[in-house]
């Protein structure tokens, strides 16, 4: 089980630029947006929707925060017990302090890609590995099939000189016979 609190894709809309920020501390500790102030200090604001979502669109917080019917003045406390529930989730990512939503989703891609890259040379590897075995026993077979042609024209060469004069004794006692 895990906890979208824990999560790197819990996602804060900011209000000026529409963006999904990362959840600050505060709001995943206290279930409220820090406020953001003027150039001089003063003037605090909401820069964040008052309600963080799943970036990765696995749950609808938004909803569940409203479904819990709290007064606007303890949203902070609904939203807190939505993002620290235990919840089954098969694109929770641990979060890293300072990455956006956006930030934690290429780290993951680039780990997917490292991964299945990592597979495919594990696999090239493997497939040049039987390759090379095969061509070593094709190697074998062939040195083992001129080894056996060598012999034997080893055997014909040798045994050619006995043969023709066979032959030419057999011809010689053949004439003797026929035309004596």
């Amino acid at each position: 089980m895990v906890k979208c609190v824990e999560c790197g894709y819990l996602a804060a809309r900011n209000v000026s630029n529409r963006g999904l920020d990362e959840v600050e501390d505060l709001f995943r500790d206290k279930g409220m947006p820090p406020a953001i102030y003027d150039a001089s200090g003063h003037n605090p604001h909401q820069g964040w929707n008052p309600t963080p979502l799943c970036f990765s669109r696995c749950y609808d917080l938004i909803d569940e925060v409203s479904r819990l019917g709290m007064a606007e003045s303890q949203k902070c406390i609904a939203v807190l017990s939505v993002i620290t529930d235990d919840r089954q989730c098969s694109s929770f990512t641990k979060w890293h302090r300072g990455s956006t939503p956006k930030e934690h989703q290429e780290m993951m891609d680039r780990e997917r890609r490292d991964k299945f890259e990592q597979e495919v040379r594990d696999s090239e590897r493997v497939w040049r590995e039987k390759q090379r075995d095969s061509d070593k026993q094709w190697q074998t077979k062939q040195q083992t099939n001129l080894v056996v042609v060598a012999g034997v024209f080893t055997l014909i060469g040798a045994g050619l000189p006995y043969l023709l004069n066979t032959v030419s004794q057999l011809i010689a006692i053949t004439k003797t016979m026929l035309y004596p």
